[in-house]
C-alpha cells in the first residue's frame, strides 16, 4: 500500500460530524469531472484505486441521506470493477444540491476551519496524491478539474501561507507542493495525525542520513586535500634539507618540518594541538601556513 492510500484511509477512518460530511462530499463531487446534473437528475460515477475510500464516500450518503423519504437515489456497481460505483438522484434533487452547495458557490465551506479543513479532504480523496518520506522527491498535488474550485484551493492554501505550484494540463490543473515543511503542514491541516507523525519521523531520519552522507563525502574530500598538501610540504622540506637551507629556518619552523614528517596526514589543526601538546608552543593555523610559505620559497 502507498503513502497516499494510508493517508486517505486514515482520513476515512476519521469522526466527522454532519456538516463536515456535507463538506467532504461537496468536494468530492464538485471535482469528479463525471458529475451531470440536470434539470431532473445528477448522476455521478465514483472510482477510488481504495476499496475504504469507495465505502467511506457510501456511507457518507448513506447517512445523511437514505432514511430522508424526500430524497432517493440507487447506486450500481460494476460488474467488472468492484472500486466503480455509478450514483443517480431521482427524487429530492433540489434538496440535495442544496445541501451541499452543488449548485452554488461553495465558498460556504471555506467560513470554519473545520469545515474548510474537510473540503480540502473531499479533493485530496478524489484526486490527490503524495509521495512516501523515503523518496528522494518531496511532492504533493491535487488534480482539479474546474477552475472555480482551484481559485478555492488557492485561497485554503493562502490562509494557511503555503504557496502553490500549479500547472494546466488538458484542462486539469494540478497544484502541488515540493517543500517538505509544507507537506507536515498539510496533513495536520487535513487531521491525518499518524501519517504526519510518520511523516516527520521518516523525512527526518532520511535527511539525517544524506546530511551524514554529505559530511562524510566532505570529510574524505578535505582528507584527500590534506594529504596532498602535505605531500607538497614534505617534498619542499627535504629539498631545503638536502641543499643546504634547513640552518635558515628558526626554531619553530625547524619543529614544523620535525612535526610533518613524523604525522604526514596531520591537519592544521591537528599540527596547531602538537605544537602545544609537545613543546608548549603556542602558534595559529595562520602562523604555520606563513612557515610552510616559506619553505616553498626557500625549495624553488
Amino acid at each position: 500500500m502507498t503513502f497516499s492510500q494510508n493517508v486517505k484511509e486514515e482520513l476515512c477512518r476519521n469522526e466527522y460530524d454532519d456538516v463536515q460530511k456535507k463538506s467532504i462530499l461537496c468536494a468530492f463531487f464538485k471535482n469528479n469531472p463525471n458529475l451531470k446534473i440536470s434539470d431532473s437528475s445528477l448522476e455521478i460515477d465514483i472510482k477510488s484505486k481504495s476499496s475504504l475510500t469507495i465505502r467511506f464516500i457510501l456511507n457518507l450518503l448513506d447517512f445523511l441521506y437514505k432514511d430522508n423519504d424526500l430524497i432517493e437515489y440507487k447506486r450500481e456497481r460494476s460488474k467488472n470493477d468492484l472500486k466503480f460505483f455509478h450514483f443517480s438522484f431521482s427524487k429530492g434533487l433540489d434538496i440535495l444540491l442544496e445541501d451541499l452547495h452543488l449548485n452554488k458557490d461553495p465558498y460556504k465551506w471555506l467560513v470554519e476551519t473545520k469545515t474548510r479543513s474537510c473540503f480540502l479532504i473531499g479533493l485530496f480523496l478524489y484526486g490527490g496524491s503524495i509521495n512516501s518520506p523515503n523518496s528522494s522527491n518531496y511532492h504533493f498535488e491535487i488534480k482539479i478539474h474546474n477552475t472555480e474550485i482551484l481559485k478555492i484551493v488557492e485561497k485554503i492554501f493562502s490562509s494557511i501561507n503555503i504557496p502553490l505550484l500549479v500547472l494546466n494540463r488538458n484542462n486539469t490543473y494540478i497544484v502541488y507542493i515540493k517543500k517538505s515543511e509544507s507537506i507536515s503542514d498539510i496533513l495536520k491541516l487535513l487531521g491525518a495525525t499518524e501519517s504526519m507523525f510518520e511523516y516527520e519521523e521518516k523525512r527526518i531520519s532520511r535527511d539525517y542520513t544524506n546530511q551524514m552522507s554529505r559530511l562524510n563525502n566532505l570529510d574524505m574530500s578535505n582528507l584527500k586535500k590534506t594529504i596532498e598538501a602535505s605531500h607538497i610540504q614534505l617534498q619542499n622540506i627535504e629539498y631545503v634539507k638536502n641543499n643546504n637551507l634547513f640552518n635558515q629556518l628558526t626554531d619553530k619552523e625547524k619543529i614544523y618540518c620535525e612535526l610533518r614528517e613524523s604525522f604526514p596526514d596531520s591537519s592544521l589543526h591537528d599540527l596547531v594541538d602538537l605544537y602545544k601538546e609537545k613543546y608548549n608552543i603556542e602558534i595559529t593555523r595562520g602562523g604555520i601556513n606563513h612557515i610552510i610559505r616559506k619553505i616553498k620559497r626557500l625549495s624553488e
